[in-house]
């Protein structure tokens, strides 16, 4: 009978759910009013990070009592247990997971400058957390990536610069075998890894072709921009 349902005692099962929502509704309390009345300045992420990692532990401890709990009446349904719960929290696992294999790697340390194309964000590596990568931005945003993200997704590590070079070429019509527009070339321009996304692109339309302004991090890699592009548009 330690594989049924019923040789588990009611209140054991009682205690398992019910710790589960109370914990469960009071951080979601925590998130959804205190941490975000503080939503400025140094204090929200101080909260945030701290909120986190008490929620970590408390999951934790949780976890385990149940898992003691179960298994003392039924080691069928502990597995099934902990089976739901690996699918409940697998977003949670594959950030461990991700964040392990990079941190391992090397790929990205503290300080590396990194521009996500598919996500059109570029930034400065502040810190590599539990679940994710904190990032500053040219505006001096934080940014939080999860790590699951990041191992998913092309990324390209570059040499930050303090100024940036105005790219200034034109492009004809009757060199690309489809018909172009400017939605087009901007998509094209966005997936550049040398392009400042930060920055405003302009296409403006002249006689048999395109008339380009855009922002690179530097003279040497203005020219990987306008052969990227090109690249790019004729393969369309």
């Amino acid at each position: 009978m330690t594989g049924r349902l019923e040789s588990i005692p009611f209140f054991v099962i009682l205690i398992v759910v019910v710790s589960a929502i109370i914990i469960y509704f009071i951080f979601f309390l925590i998130d959804k009013y205190y941490v975000v009345l503080t939503k400025k300045g140094k204090e929200f992420y101080f909260i945030k990070s701290l909120s986190n990692k008490i929620m970590l532990i408390v999951w934790f401890i949780w976890f385990l009592c149940s898992v003691y709990y179960l298994l003392l009446f039924s080691p069928i349904i502990t597995l099934i247990f902990l089976t739901g719960f690996y699918l409940f929290t697998k977003d949670f696992w594959v950030n461990i997971y991700s964040g392990i294999l990079l941190i391992l790697n090397g790929k990205i340390k503290k300080g590396d400058y990194i521009y996500f194309p598919e996500l059109a964000i570029e930034g400065t590596v502040n810190k590599l957390m539990l679940l994710e990568i904190e990032m500053t931005n040219s505006d001096e945003e934080l940014l939080y990536i999860p790590y699951g993200k990041v191992l998913n997704t092309i990324f390209v590590i570059k040499e930050k610069v303090s100024s940036y070079y105005l790219n200034e070429f034109e492009i004809r019509d009757n060199d690309f075998n489809t018909k172009l527009n400017e939605d087009i070339i901007k998509k094209v321009l966005l997936l550049c890894p040398w392009t400042v996304l930060s920055k405003r692109i302009e296409i403006d339309r002249i006689g048999g072709g395109y008339k380009i302004k855009t922002i690179s991090f530097n003279k040497k890699m203005a020219v990987y921009q306008k052969e990227f592009m090109i690249r790019e548009l004729q393969k369309i």
